[in-house]
């Protein structure tokens, strides 16, 4: 078993996994931390890979998922956005700021997070169930606050997770809770946000940092993710991050503080 960082391997991360083919798919549409109100759980139905899988082999994994749900399913790019596999390692398949595919008509404020193998007799390994847990705590943390966590058939029209699900999946959130504060510490890098005149800022423990060309690099290279290009959903992702530190105002949403500091940055 490894106890290995979440890994971004999605088209927004590493870019081991390829871009949506449509370019003007859903997929590339924003999604707030502040409009997600659930975590779908999901298993692949096929045969999962063993404790004893190497990062190679789930990579290849995650692009067989990848090449099945385009060609297969109709889908722009591979389904779920996180993925826990059996060796304890989780990766982020597509890009959590953006919208998953995950389940039909509900991908605008929900995340996906899949378990290779197919648990409609057989339950995941104890084991499993933890990366499971780090999986959710790392989407806890990315959202900042913790979300219902619901199988797949919760939205009808299918029987995933697998018909086992109701003796593991409502350990999941709770067990994801208790992780989410040591989660968010070791595991989470803060993201960054570019600006035409001031090149990339660094949000770190919510100050911003200016970055030079090789800064901006070895943000990245500490996986530190891009939250947005210069436009308004980039500004809501930077204004999103910056609320979380601001006293709500009465009546007021986390979106709706999101909105109001884009709408200031613009001005």
């Amino acid at each position: 078993m490894t106890t290995d960082p979440v890994r971004n391997v999605s088209w927004r991360g590493e870019r081991l996994l390829p871009d949506p083919i449509d370019g003007d798919a859903l997929r590339y549409t924003p999604i707030l931390p502040a409009h997600v109100d659930a975590i779908s759980v999901h298993h692949t139905t096929g045969p999962g890979l063993p404790t004893t899988s190497t990062p190679d082999q789930e990579i290849a994994y995650l692009h067989a998922i990848d090449t099945y749900h385009r060609t297969q399913r109709g889908l722009d790019a591979i389904g779920y956005q996180l993925v826990a596999f059996a060796s304890a390692r989780v990766y982020v398949a597509a890009p959590l700021d953006r919208y998953g595919a995950a389940v039909a008509g509900e991908n605008n404020h929900t995340l996906g997070l899949a378990l290779p193998g197919d648990f409609t007799t057989v339950p995941p390994a104890p084991a499993h169930l933890t990366t499971a847990a780090r999986a959710i705590a790392f989407a806890f943390a990315y959202l900042a606050r913790a979300v219902d966590v619901r199988p797949h058939r919760a939205w009808g029209g299918t029987a995933c997770p697998g018909d086992t699900f109701e003796a593991w999946l409502p350990t999941l959130a709770t067990a994801a809770a208790d992780l989410h504060p040591k989660e968010q510490t070791m595991t989470t890098t803060p993201p960054h946000y570019h600006s035409d005149t001031e090149g990339a800022v660094m949000l770190i423990g919510l100050t911003k940092h200016p970055l030079d060309q090789a800064g901006h690099a070895n943000a990245h290279a500490l996986g530190s993710p891009d939250i947005g290009p210069v436009n308004l959903a980039g500004l809501q992702w930077f204004a999103h991050a910056l609320s979380q530190s601001l006293p709500p105002a009465a009546g007021t949403t986390a979106a709706d503080a999101a909105d109001e500091i884009a709408r200031r940055m613009q001005a």
